[in-house]
């Protein structure tokens, strides 16, 4: 015998925000690496706007929701994520790239400054290196 799932409660349009943590963006196109930053992101109490596995996508969430931070892969299917990066840093999100490239790999300098976090990474790894983006530069 199967159980239907319970249906959620009929939103009564009181409902506050979200404002358990930070929202972070989460850009990545290979699915089981995106359900796990997911994951590791929501445990640790940030919020997760997301996953987007194309550029066309991210670009339209952002445009939408302004993220506080974002996890960047460089690379979705094929297409870079230069303009998506471009558009956060005019609108002051900090990011990092997690990525498999190396930054000799990046075509322009001006990413030098970027934090490239290599994949794979630990959960652990992944929480410090997000938090590190919400510590002021000085």
């Amino acid at each position: 015998m199967r159980h239907r799932p319970i249906p959620a409660a009929p939103s009564s349009g009181n409902e506050q925000p979200d404002t358990r943590g930070p929202l972070v963006l989460v850009v990545e196109d290979e699915a089981l690496t995106a359900l796990d930053l997911e994951y590791t992101l929501l445990d640790a109490g940030y919020r997760v706007l997301g996953p987007a596995g194309r550029v066309e996508d991210a670009l339209g969430l952002v445009r939408s929701t302004r993220p506080d931070a974002a996890v960047l892969d460089v690379s979705l299917a094929g297409d870079f994520v230069w303009p998506l990066a471009a558009m956060l840093r005019l609108i002051a999100v900090p990011f990092l790239f997690y990525t498999s490239f190396i930054r000799s790999d990046f075509p322009e300098s001006m990413w030098d400054d970027a934090l490239l976090l290599p994949k794979p990474a630990s959960p652990q790894r992944m929480l410090e290196a997000v938090a590190s983006l919400f510590v002021p530069a000085g």
